[in-house]
């Protein structure tokens, strides 16, 4: 049947998902539900589905949308923390009445004060608030910004935390000092995934009853006339394993604006569904690993859940045909596969094998060897003209050779520029002769050689830890870069393509630092191979633009920004370069509208009010220019460049 196409988080829609796969579409600026009839709210649900009822209106998905009167905010609540170093800036947030004050103190600057409107989050990893914002010192914004506050309240230690997804850095200016404004599109779905009242169709607040199974009227309906046979009510438990992770990701996953190639890292807020359709355990078995295998819907997760080992011994355990773990065969699989981060606060449901955190493993034997033929192998090749120099090249292999540097150099396959790599291969897709082989090989072994049409090839099949290990590596890299150590970082990135060739992070992380060292053409080179491996990446295309722009090719840059803008519509950097280029083309007003874009995204953003000024300036729009250059100025306080000159980067 053919796929549902799911324009809104209109919740409402639901009843439909079993009709077949959900498809996600950027969301519109305001919500707009279909029809909101038969809604009856969840206490209709209690009469008889009392144990569910109670358990879910406790549960943390319940309230993930709460009054700021709501405990423990009720009463006497006041916390506050000072971020350092001196001069520090101070949050403090205390209850008055029946609401709550966010308030930020700024070192010569004074304090800002603001009403939080609402609370966001469960209690497990702490409650976040949201401010809003439509003028600063009585300068109007761009539009009304919708802010997730730096702090939170930290559920664990009960005082205030650095709220997940903020970067760790001391803010320096007002635009970053209050926290992240929310964009449109991240906003209505962040409004709705949370459950706001006026986005939910039965008014109610947080998940309630109806947001997952549909309208209960035509259900009450049902029962009362006896019409057992068709209850009318959505069961999403009912669905196969790969619609109950679609379902879930609804609101539990990166879909709205998809990651290519992301680090475990990179998926720990609301990406559950996400990161488990990136894990072995999800692909090997064919999308038969779901949500509620180890997740009861209607109450809250816990750390400690004896059904998540059982879960993974169904398949792991003894006499089952899936590999048994060779470190503990009966316990502590969450804490090594899907280990926490930030301090035990957030998991990212990537299930892996992580090194670094298991024990030392027994040597490999029969015992723990999976019997499960597999779906996907990660795989490099080298392909030789006869079979005597692919022997010859296997024994050099064998001696200590590297796979890559010897691929770079006698490889005759496509793969050879980037030491045979091929990445992820479905077995499915393989002839008859490779596949026989790479089913084989265990992780971390070498084929003999085979023939390949005319030629002999060799397979060398992923260690399990080829990934992690370049994470580490692009990590090291990164600060590298960011302490000015080009050399350095040039040398680390190099050294993680050489462990995983298709990297995204570490291509582009690669480009940006040969582009800072002036080397533009090998830094076009490489973020083209980035481009042509993930073609929808648009911080890739917007990277490949700059380094053309920045050497003085302006002509290719701009289709690449253009691309970049269109394929990540919340992405502000693309427009702030386009914006840059237009007016020194001389193009005011095409250059304004790119930097008004930029401000709908991000309304407290200096940079993009700086550069708006100055083209109002240049357009003989004095009121204008004035009004967009005194938000530059309270926005970033050493905003000092000379006029026309223009910030490339928010």
């Amino acid at each position: 049947m053919a796929a549902i196409r799911c324009r809104r988080l209109g919740l409402g829609i639901f009843f439909a998902f079993l009709l077949g796969p959900v498809l996600i579409e950027p969301l519109a600026a305001q919500p707009q539900f279909g029809e909101r009839s038969g809604y009856v709210g969840s206490k209709a649900c209690a009469p008889c589905h009392a144990s569910i009822t109670q358990r879910q209106l406790k549960s943390n998905m319940r309230r993930t949308w709460r009054s700021p009167s709501s405990k423990p905010f009720s009463g006497q609540y006041r916390n506050q923390i000072d971020e350092g170093p001196q001069p520090s800036i101070g949050y403090l947030v205390s209850s008055h009445g029946q609401g709550l004050n966010f308030k930020v103190e700024v070192p010569a600057i004074g304090s800002r004060e603001f009403e939080v409107e609402s609370v966001i989050g469960g209690s497990r990893f702490g409650v976040g608030f949201l401010i809003s914002m439509q003028r600063l010192e009585g300068l109007r914004l761009a539009r009304p910004a919708l802010i997730e506050t730096r702090y939170r309240h930290n559920s664990q230690t009960g005082g205030l935390g650095l709220t997940a997804g903020h970067p760790p850095a001391k803010p320096n200016a007002l635009e970053t000092v209050f926290g992240r404004v929310l964009t449109p599109q991240f906003q209505e779905r962040c409004l709705a995934c949370h459950g706001a009242p006026s986005m939910m169709p039965n008014g109610e607040p947080g998940i309630s009853c109806e947001v997952c199974h549909g309208p209960g009227q035509p259900h009450l309906q049902a029962v009362a006339q006896g019409g057992l046979d068709d209850l009318a009510i959505l069961n999403p438990a009912n669905g196969t394993p790969g619609q109950v992770v679609e379902f879930c990701g609804l609101c539990h996953s990166s879909d709205h604006l998809t990651l290519y190639d992301p680090r475990p890292q990179d998926l720990l807020i609301s990406n559950q569904a996400f990161s488990l359709r990136q894990s072995e355990c999800f692909i090997q078995s064919g999308g038969q690993l779901d949500c509620i295998a180890c997740h009861d819907p209607h109450g809250n997760a816990r750390h400690d859940d004896p059904v998540y080992v059982e879960t993974c011994k169904s398949c792991h355990g003894s006499g089952i045909q899936a590999a048994t773990c060779p470190v503990n065969a009966q316990d502590g699989c969450i804490q090594c596969h899907m280990p926490s981060h930030r301090e035990g606060d957030m998991i990212d449901h990537w299930i892996r094998v992580v090194p670094a955190l298991g024990s030392a493993p027994k040597p490999p034997s029969e015992w723990v060897k999976s019997r499960v033929e597999p779906r996907r192998l990660f795989l490099r090749v080298l392909v030789a003209p006869t079979s005597a120099e692919a022997d010859r090249i296997r024994l050099e292999i064998e001696q200590g050779g590297s796979f890559h540097d010897l691929a770079r150099k006698h490889s005759r396959h496509p793969s050879a520029p980037m030491g045979g790599f091929l990445g992820g291969m479905l077995v499915s897709q393989m002839n008859t002769e490779m596949a026989k082989t790479a089913k084989a090989l265990a992780p971390g072994q070498l084929s003999h050689p085979f023939q390949l049409g005319r030629d002999f090839a060799l397979l060398y099949r992923m260690p399990r830890d080829f990934r992690s290990l370049a994470i580490g590596l692009e990590k090291e890299s990164a600060a590298l870069l960011q302490k000015g150590d080009l050399r350095g970082a040039l040398n680390g990135y190099q050294e993680a393509l050489r462990r995983y060739p298709h990297f995204l992070r570490a291509l582009k992380g690669m480009g940006i630092t040969l582009r800072k060292a002036g080397q533009f053409d090998a830094s076009i080179q490489v973020l083209k191979r980035a481009s042509r491996l993930y073609p929808r990446d648009a911080d890739a295309l917007y990277q490949l633009g700059l380094s053309h722009g920045l050497s003085g090719r302006v002509l290719p840059e701009i289709p690449l920004q253009r691309r970049a803008a269109y394929l990540n519509p919340e992405l502000v950097p693309p427009r702030m370069r386009l914006g840059v280029i237009h007016f020194q083309q001389g193009r005011l007003r095409e250059a304004a509208r790119f930097f008004e874009e930029a401000l709908r995204l991000k309304p407290l953003l200096g940079a993009a009010y700086y550069n708006l000024g100055n083209t109002r300036l240049r357009q003989g729009k004095k009121e204008e220019a004035q009004h967009a250059l005194a938000l530059a100025q309270k926005l970033r306080m050493k905003f000092s460049e000379p006029s026309g000159r223009l910030k490339d980067k928010p």
